[in-house]
């Protein structure tokens, strides 16, 4: 009889992770207090993009394994929780824990007996043992076994990532628990081996392949105590974003002396000592992991009394990139000062405009009086909390381009890599701007 399975939080971790899982063959309760992603999720879909993933809603609905609701009192039948509800940053960059104690709470109050906590969300070093205290001040009967399981999914690739990790993390104190949990992604290894992993979209670029790391399941899993897996994934995400920051420094020094970044990264990525990846300058990184895990881990450093500095300067760094990209579409700016974006969400493969640099792009823009027409071929419901009807919306890119002076790449969507541009009437654009260097330049110009 395989444990039965309770996820809160229907957002791009907990969705993902109960779809697999209920997949995989385990009753998987999720649980939201957002009532409108859940009936989208009793019909069978996603309630937003992320190729591949519909897929295995409809799945996990038909067979009856994947259970969504907003009421909590699968609580009293649940084996192992995974906690996988949202930490946004506070305006001082700290973590903010209101939902991960929210969850803890309902613990306290609804389950009896025992239960394996699993924190999957990303939190501060401490957090743990701060919610094992909290439930045990609550309910001081009920046997709680933690477990930190941090999530390295990345959208875009979340389906992929899920289904085919190259790693697993597993903190804790209690090894029953630890294995328990390790059984439950062992059995997802398991039905991965069989599962037709077509379908995943033009984004599987982003993911490695299942088998480039050569390790069998055993091999990839790492037990390690709570505090150290709490601690793995913001500085994983840290370091990514570091890297970014980096590029785009290099980048910065390339524009103004006609070196050509990409072959810049493409000749110091061969050194494996570096490796390409996330080398890629652009407009910057934003999402729901990189601003707030480096803000948080900036914070959480400083209050241990540590200088921070290096993460700092990352952050600021990032937030430059967009200045940079406005200040020369304003000084090459025409007298009608209309300007076509290409792109709202923060990266490719996602509808998540969640601190996207092409949103803040567009905002800047908009404050220097531009008329701004955007294009993105997922974002467009998302992007509208952010910007209203203070924009264009143009569904077709080939208009965005035929009608302005100026395009910017925003967000390096295949569909704008690999536009034609031969087949595009460019008597009126004069200047393409790619913020995310993924066109060929002679393309372009030819």
């Amino acid at each position: 009889m395989k444990d039965v399975i309770t996820v809160v939080g229907a957002g791009y971790v907990g969705l993902t992770a109960a779809s697999v899982i209920a997949s995989a063959g385990y009753k998987t309760n999720l649980i939201d207090v957002d009532e409108r992603k859940i009936e989208i999720i009793k019909r069978g879909r996603s309630h937003f993009f992320e190729a591949g993933l519909d897929k295995l809603v409809k799945s996990g609905i038909d067979s009856e394994n994947l259970i969504p609701t907003t009421e909590f009192d699968s609580l009293k039948e649940t084996d192992i929780l995974f906690s996988c509800v949202g930490t946004p940053d506070r305006e001082d960059g700290s973590s903010n824990l209101d939902y991960i104690f929210q969850v803890a709470d309902k613990v306290a109050h609804i389950s009896s007996g025992e239960i394996i906590y699993v924190q999957k969300s990303t939190v501060p070093v401490g957090t743990g043992k701060k919610i094992k205290k909290y439930i045990a001040s609550k309910n001081s009967d009920l046997k709680v076994k933690y477990v930190s399981n941090p999530e390295f999914l990345r959208e875009g690739s979340a389906v992929y990532d899920t289904i085919f990790f190259d790693r697993l993390v597993i903190g804790g104190e209690d090894l029953e628990a630890m294995s328990k949990v390790e059984k439950v992604f062992k059995d997802v290894d398991e039905w991965a081996k069989k599962y037709e992993s077509n379908g995943y979209g033009d984004y599987v670029l982003y993911a490695s392949h299942p088998d480039d790391s050569g390790l069998p399941f055993e091999e990839k899993t790492i037990k390690i105590n709570i505090e150290s897996a709490e601690l793995v994934k913001v500085t994983s995400n840290a370091f990514l974003a570091l890297k970014i920051s980096f590029a785009n420094n290099i980048a910065k020094v390339a524009d103004k002396t006609g070196a050509n970044v990409k072959e810049v990264f493409d000749a110091v990525g061969m050194d494996r000592r570096i490796n390409r990846s996330f080398l890629y300058p652009g407009l910057g990184w934003g999402g729901g992991c990189f601003p707030k895990d480096v803000s948080g881990l900036t914070k959480a450093g400083e209050e241990l009394g540590l200088n921070m500095k290096i993460l700092k300067e990352a952050y600021e760094e990032n937030r430059s990139m967009v200045d940079y990209v406005a200040d020369r579409v304003i000084s090459i700016s025409p007298k009608n000062k209309e300007v076509g974006i290409l792109g709202l969400s923060f990266k490719p493969g996602t509808s998540d405009v969640r601190k996207s640099p092409a949103i803040a792009l567009v905002k800047k823009l908009l404050d220097k009086g531009f008329k701004v027409t955007v294009n993105d071929p997922e974002a467009f419901e998302e992007a509208k909390h952010e910007l209203g009807e203070s924009v264009i919306y143009e569904d077709d890119p080939k208009k965005v381009i035929e009608n302005h002076e100026i395009v910017v790449i925003a967000t390096d969507w295949k569909v704008y890599k690999d536009t034609d541009w031969s087949k595009i009437n460019r008597s009126k654009l004069k200047y393409v701007l790619d913020a995310r260097n993924c066109s060929d330049k002679k393309d372009v110009e030819s």
